[in-house]
């Protein structure tokens, strides 16, 4: 809302005012395709921006090249831009980066020998999880256990509990929403 402010303000695009039409998916993927198709139906949406999971982006970026919508993504997981993307832009790094940065960070800051996964089941956890176990080794970090939990859990205790059997240095974890305040 301010970007759109300020660019009008300072007289639009090429003259013309922004409009900014909002729609809010609650976080759900089949109402991110149904705002898509609803909002790229009308000739007057040059671009559609502002899905804030990646499980949102990825349900919509099909209709993205489909449709030939820009489509703008703070959407981390690198499933997002498998295969065609010839409509679809990220606007945060992908968790391969912010991945390394933090398993980089727990060995040379921190000195961790050993860590922990704990990753929401979905697009978003799975990308990051798949990075980590890719990269850990490169590290000299060794991969104690793997605990997944639902988008919608709030109870992660009997994932905390076995993860603290093993002892790791660090919990690496992917979440959005409550779960996240829990862990």
């Amino acid at each position: 809302r301010l970007a759109v402010k300020a660019i009008n303000d300072a007289g639009g695009v090429k003259g013309r005012p922004l409009q900014l039409l909002e729609r809010d998916t609650q976080g759900d993927a089949n109402r991110s395709v149904q705002y898509f198709e609803e909002l790229a139906s009308d000739p007057k949406v040059a671009a559609i921006a502002g899905f804030t999971t990646s499980n949102d982006a990825n349900a919509s970026k099909g209709l993205a090249n489909n449709l030939k919508t820009p489509m703008f993504a703070f959407a981390g997981a690198p499933s997002y831009l498998e295969g065609d993307v010839s409509y679809l832009y990220r606007m945060i790094l992908a968790d391969t980066y912010l991945v390394q940065g933090i398993l980089k960070f727990m060995k040379d800051e921190k000195g961790a020998k050993t860590f922990a996964l704990l990753m929401q089941n979905d697009a978003f956890g799975q990308g990051a999880s798949k990075v980590a176990e890719k990269l850990y080794a490169g590290y000299g970090l060794t991969l104690v256990t793997s605990e997944l939990f639902g988008p919608r859990d709030t109870d992660v205790t009997p994932q905390l509990t076995r993860i603290k059997a093993k002892q790791p240095d660090f919990i690496l974890s992917y979440a959005t929403g409550l779960v996240s305040a829990v862990i």
